[in-house]
């Protein structure tokens, strides 16, 4: 019962999305990334990168335009 339960809560908890340690953030897209409801613990990191009117359209963002 214990393996079903981890099961269906793997189903309903969002993975958090991490960047690869290769990747250089500076050659990073920030307009689509503000965008990306999946990067913003990225954008939370990274304030100073941000394109604001991209965030605007960013429903996870909201804390960040307040």
């Amino acid at each position: 019962m214990h393996n079903f339960t981890q099961l269906i809560a793997s189903y309903l908890v969002k993975p958090k999305m991490k960047l690869l340690d290769w990747i250089d953030v500076n050659n990073l897209s920030w307009g689509y990334l503000s965008a990306n409801p999946n990067a913003i613990h990225l954008l939370e990191q990274n304030m100073d990168k941000i394109d604001w009117v991209f965030l605007s359209k960013n429903s996870n963002a909201i804390h960040l335009l307040e």
